[in-house]
């Protein structure tokens, strides 16, 4: 099994995240936390704002959405609103909101992770998925709004009543009857977090729609209609659907697990051509990702016997900027699976340019669990390259852990070559405890090469015992050239002791 090394930009399937659960604070699309903000409140009102500065406000109550509070009040803590706080947006005289706000004592305090939502006459602006990010805020009904946030109590105290339920299947026909489109972006996901089905033939009518109405309800199918639905309605026709759709439909399927998936993704990265949709109501991030990593992404997540084969393929491309892709896609992965299929691909690999490619996702997943992943392929295959390149890459990391490895192999591999990037691995390591191997390694070995770069090896350690093993060498060695090499590598390694960097 693979897991994420790093936490994507956004979650995209937001239901995924814990209904009632707040999350990191400041983060734009984060509906949990916003609905946290509604049960943890004492009262939400629709109030129209008279006049205030930084810090309160004197509202003129409409309408009690839930709680009661007094037909004039005073909201206090405006400033202290995480959304208030990040856009400084400045409330309009004699304009309504829907404000939501807890009691103590006499007063009514903004609560911190609500959002004060503009009403204009039966209408709000807002956004269930991007609540704290103005940017896709539409126009939808408000009744809506109201159905949505008593919906949202009565699931947290135990179930939406059937009532309530049947209120919001009503909105999506009469949505639908009147062309509703607003209203229709907003319900879906609203519908998504709330659990509640909707209309199977009218949401099928809309998921095979090209627009941008289509890639929501194909972004929240699973959730809303169910896993039947979404496979036989929307990974079924996957191919056939819009790039921005097979995008939805993709992160849908990686976070329900879809393993039936998996083919129908293998084949989309075959034949596709790499697109990446714009930022959108469907998509909120700043920069959304490509088509193609999606599915990769995808492939990877859904962990299937067909998983390795799919990323082998992939990594055999003559593209290099795809292939910078995939290696930049699976380093946000742990999993010794994964570096073994990059390792494999990087050592058939002739391009000087990919090659370079795969130099730079090796350096990436760098940590003490990718030199240990490394070491325990070692021996997993007899090419030379594998062998010499987990060597090399090892030493880059610099980690001490490696060094008995390292040492190991310096002693005992029978190939010359192998043991002479050993000995140049230890070196990179710069550990006190490499410097007796290297010196022993030079006394035992009879090629002149391998000596010679056992030395420069020593020299790169920042410690002062390489003086004095580099002069043992002088006066013990028999070749003439060793000799030679180890009065310089004195001077080179006297350098680094005394500036703590290499001579340039």
């Amino acid at each position: 099994m693979w897991f994420r090394r790093l936490c994507s930009s956004v979650l995209f399937v937001l239901i995924s995240v814990p209904l009632f659960l707040s999350a990191a604070e400041g983060n734009k699309f984060d509906t949990a936390q916003f609905f946290q903000s509604i049960l943890e409140a004492d009262a939400v009102f629709i109030g129209e704002y008279l006049q205030g500065g930084q810090t309160k406000a004197r509202i003129a109550k409409k309408k009690d959405l839930f709680g009661s509070t007094p037909a004039d009040l005073v909201v206090t803590d405006i400033d202290n609103q995480k959304h208030w706080l990040k856009y400084r947006f400045a409330y309009q005289p004699r304009t309504p909101y829907v404000f939501i706000v807890n009691k103590k004592g006499d007063a009514y305090m903004i609560h911190r992770d609500s959002v004060s939502i503009p009403v204009m006459s039966d209408r709000v602006n807002f956004s269930f998925s991007t609540p704290y990010y103005n940017n896709f805020w539409q126009l939808f009904n408000l009744e809506l709004l109201e159905t949505v946030i008593l919906a949202v109590r009565e699931k947290a105290a135990g179930e939406i009543q059937p009532a309530t339920e049947e209120k919001l299947q009503g909105l999506f026909k009469r949505y639908i009857a009147e062309k509703e489109v607003n209203s229709l972006k907003a319900l879906i996901p609203a519908a998504a977090y709330l659990s509640v089905r909707l209309d199977e033939t009218e949401y099928a009518k809309i998921v095979a729609q090209a627009d941008m109405l289509g890639c929501i309800s194909v972004r929240f199918s699973a959730q809303v209609m169910g896993d039947l639905f979404f496979k036989k309605q929307v990974l079924a026709k996957i191919r056939s659907l819009p790039p921005d759709a097979q995008i939805a439909a993709t992160r849908s399927a990686a976070a329900t697990d879809a393993k039936e998936s998996i083919r129908e993704l293998s084949e989309l990265l075959k034949s596709v051509e790499t697109y990446t949709p714009p930022s959108s109501e469907c998509f909120p991030e700043e920069s959304p990702e490509s088509n193609k990593k999606i599915f990769l992404q995808a492939v990877i997540e859904l962990d299937t016997p067909e998983t390795a084969k799919i990323i082998s393929r992939e990594l055999a491309t003559e593209d290099t900027a795809w292939l910078s892709t995939i290696l930049s896609t699976l380093a946000d992965y742990e999993g010794a699976d994964l570096v073994q299929l990059a390792l494999r691909a990087a050592v058939n690999e002739r391009s000087s340019e990919r090659k370079l490619e795969y130099a730079n996702y090796f350096d990436r997943v760098k940590s003490k669990e990718s030199a240990a992943v490394f070491i325990s392929l070692f021996d997993k295959n007899e090419n030379l390259f594998w062998k010499k390149l987990i060597l090399s890459t090892i030493g880059k990391y610099g980690y001490e852990e490696s060094l008995p490895f390292l040492v190991k192999v310096m002693q005992e591999s029978p190939n010359e070559e192998v043991r002479t990037t050993a000995a140049m691995a230890v070196g990179s390591l710069d550990k006190k405890d490499g410097v007796l191997p290297l010196y022993e390694f030079i006394k035992r070995e009879k090629s002149v090469l391998a000596k010679s770069i056992a030395v420069d090896s020593m020299a790169q350690i920042a410690d002062k015992s390489v003086q004095t093993y580099l002069k043992k060498i002088i006066t013990e060695e028999e070749n003439k050239k060793i000799r030679e090499q180890a009065a310089n590598a004195m001077e080179d390694n006297l350098f680094i002791l005394r500036y703590g960097r290499k001579k340039q």
